[in-house]
């Protein structure tokens, strides 16, 4: 039980910390974590009512269990990367080179189409 009341209190640690901190992040960012933490909730809930002398008593549970076990790691991935494309974005240089590449790419499929029906006009 004692392991449980840790778990609530973690739980409620990174909520409250959230909360708090919301107004830092970008509102993509904000929504990921917002459902991390209610999916997260409602699986501990689940796992929380099935825990029989401190293991899960049914399917259910060991289920909720390995539920967590795959959630927490991919969350964590998926925040990771995305506070690094806030804390290290590319160049500001990187957007206006693809801009220009693909205006270039536009401007010569452009020339190819003049191109073939000229010589269209000059073939038969």
């Amino acid at each position: 039980m004692q392991r449980i009341e840790e778990n609530k209190w973690a739980m409620t640690d990174f909520i409250d910390y959230f909360i708090g901190h919301t107004h830092w992040l970008d509102e993509e960012l904000a929504l990921q974590i917002d459902e991390f933490v209610s999916s997260l909730s409602r699986v501990l809930s689940q796992y929380e009512a099935d825990l029989a002398d401190g293991q899960p008593s049914s399917d259910l549970g060991i289920a909720a269990a390995a539920l967590v076990e795959a959630m927490v790691p991919d969350a964590k991935q998926a925040l990771d990367s995305r506070f690094r494309e806030i804390l290290y974005p590319p160049p500001w240089w990187t957007r206006p080179l693809r801009l220009l590449a693909r205006l270039q790419q536009w401007d010569s499929s452009k020339r190819r189409d003049k191109v073939d029906r000229w010589s269209r006009l000059f073939e038969g």
